[in-house]
């Protein structure tokens, strides 16, 4: 039988960064769109509503890959109180052709890469063009991914609105760290690419206010993304001005609800 690759959370930061992410993502909803990928049916356990939740989700990648595998996630809100990450998980990828397993792999940066990616090209293709600003509601882990993968792609945005439905303070604390952990954690990846990180780092250099007055900030967004674990809408249908886009993450599961339904 074949070595079993182990790669842990640091060696999978090492890995990955925000574009060829972004890039990946859009392969694979190609590749499943020409039904060349298949989605299992996910399985969720609510431990506690609002607070702690898993699910496994699994698939197959068809073609010269030929690969499957699984990932079991799980959130545990309460964690960030605790000095833990709210978000852990594991992947296991098996070969195709044999069921032989391939890898384990740490999945908490893979997940807030991914979903971060998934967002941000629903916004590339369906938001308008012309759209300038942005409304994060949730400022927990991923809505830094939500913003880094959306600037990214996204060349008109002007401003980045952090609403937090806990704590305002949650809102403002993000704010004043995201512009050094874009820096940090995205723009140094690209450091030996400068035309790109000059194109980047115009792109992250906006403004970044949080609100603690989510009617008006949507009135005014273009785009807005919610990750939160609301089982409640936050966001009213009459707040909303015509056009604007929505990315909903935090609505993965039954009775998860972060919108208004009508």
């Amino acid at each position: 039988m074949s070595k079993v690759r182990i790669l842990n959370e640091g060696i999978i930061k090492e890995l990955l960064d925000i574009k060829n992410v972004i890039e990946v993502v859009k392969q694979v909803y190609t590749l499943k769109n020409s039904n060349q990928a298949d989605l299992f049916p996910i399985i969720t356990h609510i431990f506690e509503p609002g607070k702690a939740d898993m699910d496994i989700k699994a698939g197959h990648l068809k073609g010269e890959a030929n690969v499957f595998g699984l990932k079991l996630v799980s959130w545990f809100g309460e964690n960030i109180k605790k000095g833990l990450p709210d978000v852990i998980g594991t992947i296991m990828v098996f070969d195709g052709r044999t069921g032989i397993p391939l890898g384990i792999l740490s999945a908490e940066h893979i997940t807030c890469m991914r979903t971060g990616s998934a967002g941000a090209i629903g916004s590339k293709y369906l938001a308008r063009k012309d759209s300038e600003n942005l409304l994060m509601v949730g400022a927990g882990h991923q809505a830094f991914f939500q913003i880094a993968a959306g600037l990214t792609v996204l060349n008109n945005i002007k401003k980045v609105t952090v609403y937090d439905p806990i704590n305002y303070k949650f809102a403002v604390d993000f704010c004043n760290k995201v512009k050094l952990r874009l820096k940090n954690e995205i723009l140094l990846r690209y450091k030996d690419d400068k035309i790109y990180s000059e194109k980047l780092a115009k792109k992250f250099g906006i403004t970044f206010v949080a609100t603690d007055d989510i009617e008006k900030s949507t009135g005014q967004a273009d785009i807005i993304v919610t990750a939160t674990p609301s089982r409640k809408p936050l966001i009213k249908r009459e707040w909303v001005k015509k056009g604007t886009h929505f990315t909903c993450i935090g609505s993965d599961m039954e009775g998860k609800q972060e919108i208004d339904e009508n």
